[in-house]
């Protein structure tokens, strides 16, 4: 029997994101045999904490063509958050006279508060879907993002010539730099009686201009279902590579990237 459901949702996203940095530059023959002259080392901090909360719309259609196959697709809205990022910074240089070598204090910079908003890019996604009767199932979904359409607003409250100017350069950046990418998810699940196994692939598109290939994360989970309650446990493991930039003018760092995650998820029926 073939049967096509359409649906919405209204998503309210929230964001609380914290960065500390530090960075070391150093002269490997220290401040007496170095190449820079009083120069041993020096130590660079950032602390980052960025809150807010955003809103976006989900629109999906599902076309059921028989009891195995499922077809679908969606389109994500742009989500646009309004963003408060709090920040300071600490330096310290030590150096080296004839004297000796000074460690000198640790400059602390004052606290730092900026409001402002984002809006990101709109998601068109394509997926299928087979049902393998009771055994449990397997998925794909393909997403296209444009990562270049990303946009700040810096003159939403009080705008200043210098808020204006740094909008619209740092947009015209983001436009140049980064690039349309496709996303790929293939998962499935295998149902034993209650019990539940899955596994999953992700491969992301490089969203960096002129970039190729994908960085890649995989899962796995196990679950157990009850008549009125379900538990899960999975975990997922990101590899992909970037750059850093500690300050503007600062040569950048090449970096490798991994990340683990472990989600262990408890929900009620009723």
């Amino acid at each position: 029997m073939k049967k096509l459901m359409v649906g919405m949702t209204v998503g309210v996203p929230f964001v609380n994101y914290r960065l500390e940095g530090e960075y070391t530059e150093s002269d490997p023959g220290g401040a007496v045999d170095g190449n820079v002259p009083y120069f041993s080392n020096l130590t660079y901090t950032e602390y980052l904490r960025t809150e807010g909360v955003g809103i976006n719309l989900k629109l999906g259609v599902i076309y059921k063509v028989n009891q195995m196959l499922r077809l679908g697709a969606a389109f994500h809205t742009p989500t646009s958050l309004g963003l408060t990022d709090s920040y300071s910074n600490t330096f310290a240089p030590p150096y080296a006279d004839g004297s000796g070598v000074y460690n000198g204090e640790t400059i602390l910079s004052p606290d730092g508060t900026s409001d402002y908003r984002l809006r990101t890019p709109w998601r068109a996604i394509a997926s299928g879907g087979v049902v393998l009767r009771k055994y449990g199932f397997i998925g794909v979904d393909v997403e296209w993002v444009d990562y270049g359409a990303n946009r700040y607003n810096f003159t939403g409250n009080a705008p200043t010539n210098e808020d204006e100017i740094y909008e619209r350069q740092l947009n015209t950046a983001i436009q140049r730099n980064f690039q349309q990418a496709m996303n790929v998810r293939i998962g499935g699940e295998l149902a034993l009686d209650d019990f539940r196994l899955r596994a999953g692939l992700n491969l992301n598109g490089k969203p960096a201009e002129g970039e190729t290939g994908f960085n890649t994360a995989f899962s796995v989970g196990a679950g157990v279902r009850g008549e009125s309650f379900f538990l899960d446990l999975g975990y997922r493991r990101s590899t992909g590579n970037g750059t850093v930039s500690p300050y503007v003018g600062a040569p950048a760092a090449q970096t490798d990237n991994t990340s683990s995650d472990i989600v262990l998820t408890l929900g009620f029926k009723f």
